[in-house]
């Protein structure tokens, strides 16, 4: 999860062959002065692609069927240069748990 100075966020998963790519604009509140919890993911066989914010569909994508790295390939992760905040967690899932398991503050 990245986003540039104009509050707009991109989300690629794949691996050494290419990427799918969403993207979705936001407004400075959804990235300063507050806690938001986002989870990104990726349905591959479905083709699927989601932001969620809050617990809550904020993009979602389709035809994204580009096959996603194994955890020992995984090179990077990263959240832009332009990000100001602190991340508390980081998971990564071989699969997609319901977002009702997933605390976050209001």
């Amino acid at each position: 999860m990245t986003w540039a100075s104009n509050f707009r966020i991109f989300c690629d998963f794949g691996n050494s062959s290419g990427y799918d790519r969403i993207a979705q604009s936001g407004v400075s509140t959804d990235f300063k002065g507050n806690w938001q919890f986002w989870n990104l993911s990726k349905n591959t066989p479905n083709g699927t692609m989601s932001i969620h914010k809050n617990g809550q569909v904020w993009h979602t994508e389709n035809e994204k069927n580009s096959e996603l790295a194994t955890i020992d390939e995984l090179e990077f992760f990263k959240i832009g240069d332009q990000y100001h905040g602190l991340i508390d967690d980081v998971r990564i899932y071989v699969y997609s748990p319901h977002l009702r398991f997933f605390p976050f503050i209001n």
